[in-house]
């Protein structure tokens, strides 16, 4: 498929703990040979964060959406403008390009619903 697949994960910031967990894993996904990016890597990217987020999504050959309450809380709830702009990005690359979900495992350690893997 990919030599080095392009990765970016969506999350949603919840406490310096849960944050760290994720830069874990994309650290770790970058020891294994993805390119995996994330925003914890930025600090304050030069063409702003809504043109960052949809290169980033445009970009990558995978999303891996970081999923639990307080993301889909954000989403569905309105309470939070970055997942807001990101997923309405995913749905509409999702809808362009016929793409598809799929739920990959659960993980009760990091307190999520699920992690979803989105390939374009």
């Amino acid at each position: 498929m990919f030599d080095n697949p392009k990765v970016f994960i969506s999350y949603s910031h919840i406490d310096n703990d849960y944050e760290q967990k994720v830069i874990s894993f994309a650290n770790r996904l970058r020891k294994e040979g993805i390119d995996a990016s994330v925003d914890l890597y930025e600090d304050s990217p030069s063409e702003g964060w809504q043109c960052w987020m949809e290169n980033q999504i445009a970009n990558a050959d995978y999303v891996v959406i970081i999923n639990c309450k307080s993301y889909y809380d954000k989403f569905y709830k309105n309470q939070g403008k970055g997942i807001s702009w990101e997923v309405k990005i995913i749905y509409q690359f999702l809808y362009d390009l016929g793409g598809t979900i799929q739920n990959l495992f659960r993980c009760s350690l990091m307190k999520m619903m699920s992690s979803i893997f989105l390939h374009h």
